[in-house]
């Protein structure tokens, strides 16, 4: 069950504080919020960029926006036509493109595209285990940060074994030589067997999670100790020694 998006190294952010990052992640956050115009926008994004190509590599700059791009592409689509202030510049029937429509949908990109890139970084930077004596050392109980530990490494295991198990049921299946056109009925009866299996291997799964919960001590009252600690905040420092 254990499923992370850390990406190992040895930059300044990989050594960084994950109290600090945590920090900087909710103050990057809504400062993208925060109403701007376009220019700041895109410099916040800019240096988000550098930051992102300066410790985890250049490659690591698309892959957050190739999971939104539906949402950008939507944007972009969607929000000229509804701003019709600023010049014309072009009109097709009713249909009416200005510069203020262009201005709003690219703020609103920049936006989505930040946010999406900041948890990105964040994630991608700093362990489980960091971002959870993060959450304890900011006064969240065990309980919850039990709870979050377990979603973050329990989740993607479960979307692997639902992508083997569809692999398993698809090269039991003779191959469909009928028609190729979609038909939503036929694809949700596809899709039942692999979603019946995945829930059986899950219930299956419930006595081991019981066991690592009560061996990670959930329900009891006492004081939790940790083998690894955090510096105190009179003595936090960004570079690890």
């Amino acid at each position: 069950m254990i499923g992370s998006g850390y990406l190992g190294g040895g930059s300044y952010l990989h050594r960084s504080d994950p109290r600090i990052k945590l920090i900087t992640l909710l103050i990057l956050v809504g400062a993208f919020v925060y109403p701007g115009g376009l220019y700041r926008i895109a410099g916040l994004y800019l240096f988000l960029a550098i930051v992102i190509v300066a410790n985890i590599g250049i490659r690591e700059l698309l892959l957050p926006l190739r999971t939104i791009w539906p949402i950008l592409l939507l944007v972009l689509l969607l929000t000229p036509p509804f701003h019709a202030g600023g010049k014309l510049l072009f009109e097709i029937g009713e249909l009416r493109i200005t510069w203020g429509g262009i201005h709003e949908a690219l703020i609103l990109m920049f936006r989505f595209s930040g946010i999406t890139s900041a948890f990105y970084l964040f994630f991608r930077s700093t362990t489980i285990d960091d971002l959870i004596m993060a959450l304890r050392s900011f006064g969240l109980p065990y309980p919850a940060a039990l709870v979050i530990s377990i979603a973050f490494r329990y989740i993607p295991s479960l979307i692997q074994l639902y992508h083997n198990i569809q692999d398993a049921h698809a090269l039991r299946s003779p191959a469909d030589h009928g028609q190729k056109r979609f038909n939503p009925v036929r694809k949700l009866k596809a899709l039942f067997p692999t979603l019946v299996s995945v829930m059986v291997h899950s219930i299956k799964g419930i006595p081991q999670l019981s066991m690592a919960l009560e061996l990670r001590g959930y329900g009891r009252v006492n004081r939790r100790s940790s083998y690894t600690q955090l510096p105190p905040w009179r003595r936090i420092c960004l570079l690890y020694t």
